[in-house]
């Protein structure tokens, strides 16, 4: 605004301004800067279920504290303290928060160019990070406007950093409003205000009068001359002006429902700026004051009973399906079902290793039992994840990995099931425990219950197409194992006779064929009725392509007498390569409809995985082949 420069110039030349910096040290001093709460992680509960709107969606306030910690630090503690008492530090005293160094960056370039020094812990504060993007903010503003396809790796390292960066000042400024720092000295403006003369108020306290004070503030500049009381106002009215505007962006607390609009959450100064105000509203406002108020002096008992009266005010806002949805994922994010799964499954691996050891009788119970515990908690998370989100758990690639892994693990346990052998119980504790170690990976630092990706909107065909593609993907990998038992089998067993893992690969193969090709098919009708074309060579089509027409060479081999069981095991470990080109490699291409799995970090692991899978299926190949030469020879 106009009249607020013009403000800031008078006042600046009247020595009369309050810089941003004296205003920071102004700050410091308060207590709230050394405040340390007393509260345990206990007295967080009431706090942790309160439901806050994000990407569309409720979810509980401690699962968002957790997907934020996470995505800035990479974890969802920090030292001794949860994410909902990190998340506490920083929306109640942002000033004390803006020096824990909760900032992870682990990238040389991006040190280099904030003008930082590198640790071997790699985190950095808010305040570390301030003069750093001051001095690049040319480049910060080139980044933000550009394409990220076309950024270099470091360029999309340094926006990645800053984006965390306003997302923590951001949510810091979340209560700022609450904040008693506005005040003034002249009676004569105060009156006129309907003020009392040096008493601190609140810009909640303010509001109402924003609209007032502006215009009246916005006739004085037009004065010649204005005398020490009229600068008084002057800064009075500039620092609400510049409160207003600055913190026009803190949209990241959304937990103030609408009071017109159903399902429509906004956070408090959004509340305020949007002119969506109620006096339901304002009770609202006045509660999280008290929450903050009872935090800063340690009060137990306000701090529950304003949450608890929050969370009754809240309720009357949300659907019986909404409460039920955020119970289960409080629940959920609670026992953590996954991370024990993945520790059961482990287990079951090890057992059975010890197995092969020493009291095998003992260790193989103990690895069945492992291994039907994990199946049983695997199986209640994704049916947990179903209810939460009203829809089959396929929709991103993390939550495919985690469905491939179950479906690996079910298939392989009852279809492999044999009195003679444990291959169902290995095959099914290191696919479950692979594939959900991997999973972490792309769940780190993201909202793992995300919102629908625009390619994947309609429930109908992700209970269709999604589920029975990826059932395929599943059926492979079992079969690709037994390829890699049958080759290792043959090495250190070559006298043992495997006709029957032969004849398991060959089974599995046909099942992984049918829901491949099945799924594949019903994805031409979904794309049909999408986007008007049955089949239009998108990289996902083609790599779903290519995995129906390898199984269809690989089997077409076999009836024609052509390829040989240790050649079927060949093509089994190589169908592994496929699928996970299919399934990832598509994803790093970021391209085509499909492409909504994007990872950068993927493409190393995927090389590796695949040079490695490559590298194994020829030499055991050509070592059994040479062995046999050699026995072939030796008989001659």
């Amino acid at each position: 605004m106009f009249w607020f420069k013009k403000i800031i110039l008078i006042i600046i030349s009247l020595s009369f301004s309050t810089s941003a910096k004296s205003y920071d040290s102004f700050l410091s001093k308060q207590k709230n800067i050394n405040h340390k709460s007393t509260f345990f992680n206990k007295d967080f509960k009431l706090l942790s279920n309160l439901p806050i709107l994000r990407g569309g969606r409720m979810q509980p306030l401690g699962d968002f504290a957790k997907s934020f910690l996470s995505k800035i630090y990479s974890r969802d503690t920090y030292k001794n303290k949860s994410a909902i008492q990190v998340f506490s530090i920083i929306l109640f005293t942002p000033e004390l928060a803006k020096n824990l160094n909760i900032f992870n960056i682990p990238y040389p370039n991006v040190i280099h160019t904030l003008g930082l020094k590198w640790t071997a812990k790699h985190r950095y504060s808010f305040n570390n990070l301030i003069k750093g993007f001051q001095k690049n903010f040319k480049l910060i503003e080139a980044l933000s406007k550009a394409k990220r396809d076309k950024m270099s790796v470091s360029q999309k390292h340094i926006i990645d950093v800053y984006y965390n960066f306003i997302s923590f000042f951001d949510l810091s400024q979340s209560l700022a409003l609450t904040n008693k720092n506005l005040s003034l000295s002249s009676k004569k403006w105060a009156n006129k205000l309907g003020l009392k003369k040096n008493t601190l108020y609140s810009y909640l306290d303010l509001a109402g009068i924003t609209s007032k004070t502006n215009f009246l503030a916005k006739k004085l500049s037009k004065k010649k001359s204005v005398n020490k009381q009229d600068i008084n106002f002057l800064l009075f009215g500039a620092k609400l002006q510049k409160l207003s505007e600055s913190q026009n962006y803190s949209s990241t607390f959304k937990v103030i429902p609408s009071q017109w609009k159903s399902g429509n959450w906004n956070s408090l100064w959004g509340t305020i700026l949007n002119g969506e105000a109620t006096p339901n509203s304002y009770v609202l406002f006045n509660l999280w004051g008290k929450v903050k108020k009872s935090y800063l002096k340690n009060n137990l008992l306000i701090w529950k009973q304003s949450l608890q009266k929050i969370n009754l005010q809240g309720q009357k806002f949300l659907t019986q399906k909404q409460k039920r949805q955020l119970s289960m994922e409080s629940f959920y994010s609670k026992w953590d079902l996954l991370y024990k799964s993945t520790i059961l499954y482990i287990l079951s691996f090890v057992f059975l290793l010890i197995s092969l050891l020493l009291l095998p009788a003992i260790f193989s119970k103990l690895a069945l039992f492992s291994v039907y515990l994990a199946m049983l908690l695997h199986g209640i998370a994704i049916s947990l994840r179903i209810l939460i989100l009203s829809r089959p758990p396929v929709t991103t690639l993390y939550e495919s990995i985690l469905f491939v892994g179950f479906a690996g693990v079910i298939s392989a346990f009852f279809l492999l099931k044999s009195k003679t052998s444990n291959i169902n119980l290995f095959i099914s504790s290191f696919l479950g425990s692979a594939l959900l170690l991997l999973s972490f990976g792309y769940a780190q630092g993201n909202d793992t219950f995300s919102t629908l990706e625009a390619v994947l909107n309609t429930n109908f065909w992700l209970a269709t197409h999604v589920l029975i593609i990826t059932i395929g993907y599943s059926a492979c990998f079992v079969a690709g194992i037994l390829g890699h038992i049958y080759f290792i089998k043959s090495i250190f067993r070559p006298n043992e006779n495997l006709q029957k893992l032969y004849k398991q690969m060959l089974g599995v193969s046909i099942l992984a064929l049918f829901f491949s090709l099945f799924g594949t098919i019903l994805g031409g009708i979904w794309a049909d009725q999408s986007w008007g074309r049955f089949w239009g060579w998108d990289p996902k089509e083609n790599g779903a392509l290519l995995i129906v027409l390898w199984l269809l060479f690989m089997l077409h081999g076999v009836l024609a007498g052509k390829i040989k069981a240790q050649g079927y095991a060949l093509g089994m470990v190589f169908i592994n390569i496929i699928v996970a080109v299919a399934w990832f490699g598509v994803n790093l291409l970021s391209v085509g409809l499909h492409s909504y799995g994007f990872n950068e970090g993927a493409f190393f692991n995927l090389l590796l995985f695949s040079y490695t899978e490559l590298i194994f299926g020829l030499l055991a190949y050509a070592w059994i082949n040479y062995k046999n030469y050699c026995l072939d020879f030796s008989k001659k």
